[in-house]
């Protein structure tokens, strides 16, 4: 490149034009954190500036595969398995047992709004299974989304370094993962029968309309809020209402509030209610 230097301009095109296509927001000191993630797209092209950069995105048409390129490096990815175990907790132990008596047929239906590299929807899997052999639910399915089609890729292949299940309960160890052998012992794959109940999809959570009504029974969308401004989050909270089911419960992160901005109720920090079941 001839310079590592973003001009002005360029942050400006680049700062809306992700905000055009996902809804994030940043600020004006995330200059350097741009200029980091689209280095090595520019340098993939060929291009010799940031500025070259901009004027291809501005000659292409909405549909081009560069477009999701650009998303897949400006979208934050940071996920953990187990993360926030307290919501696991009150799904297990608060939620489904209210939600049983009103569900006949025991299927539970649960989204996982932006799923990253599929640490979240397999932690799910783990503890949905473990409650369908406790006979708490007789069966469950998981929509797994991401605007990401990179970490979807990753997260539907499920194979995971040893290094990096250090939070994941022993007692899943055998259960859901296969070891690698040989040239490929430090890896595990998440086991057939827990991916079997998830569906990986893109989605964009600002998309409208939503696909889904009166669907879901249980919906995590955690640390996502954090990157939307106030009028995206609003309408993100919307699409998530519509889609889930009558006495859903939502999830989002612990560093997160709705502050009363939406008709979820609120039942404690991060866990809030469509309906009564709570």
């Amino acid at each position: 490149m001839e310079t590592d230097e973003m001009k002005t301009a360029d942050f400006h095109y680049l700062r809306s034009a992700i905000w055009s296509l996902t809804g994030i927001t940043l600020s004006d000191s995330k200059k350097q954190l741009i200029q980091a993630r689209l280095r090595s797209r520019v340098q993939a092209l060929g291009l010799g500036s940031y500025s070259d950069y901009s004027s291809l995105l501005q000659r292409l048409p909405p549909d081009h595969p560069e477009w999701q390129e650009f998303t897949n490096s400006l979208t934050t990815n940071k996920t953990d398995w187990f993360r926030e175990p307290s919501h696991f907790d009150f799904l297990v132990k608060e939620f489904i047992p209210r939600w049983k008596p009103l569900a006949p047929k025991g299927h539970l239906s649960v989204w996982s709004a932006a799923c990253s590299t599929g640490e979240e929807p397999y932690t799910l899997a783990m503890i949905l299974s473990d409650a369908q052999n406790n006979r708490n639910i007789r069966s469950y399915r998981i929509l797994a989304t991401d605007i990401d089609t990179g970490v979807l890729h990753r997260a539907k292949k499920g194979i995971y370094h040893k290094t990096a299940l250090s939070q994941v309960p022993q007692t899943f160890h055998k259960s859901s993962f296969t070891p690698g052998s040989g040239d490929i012992s430090h890896l595990m794959k998440v086991q057939s029968d827990l991916k079997q109940n998830i569906d990986f999809r893109q989605y964009n959570l600002t998309q409208t309309p939503c696909p889904w009504t009166d669907e879901f029974d249980v919906i995590f969308c955690r640390n996502v809020f954090i990157y939307f401004s106030k009028d995206v989050i609003a309408g993100v909270l919307d699409t998530l209402y519509r889609a889930a089911a009558k006495d859903a419960v939502l999830f989002i992160g612990h560093s997160e509030s709705l502050q009363g901005a939406s008709k979820w109720r609120y039942i404690g920090p991060s866990i809030y209610s469509k309906g009564r079941v709570l």
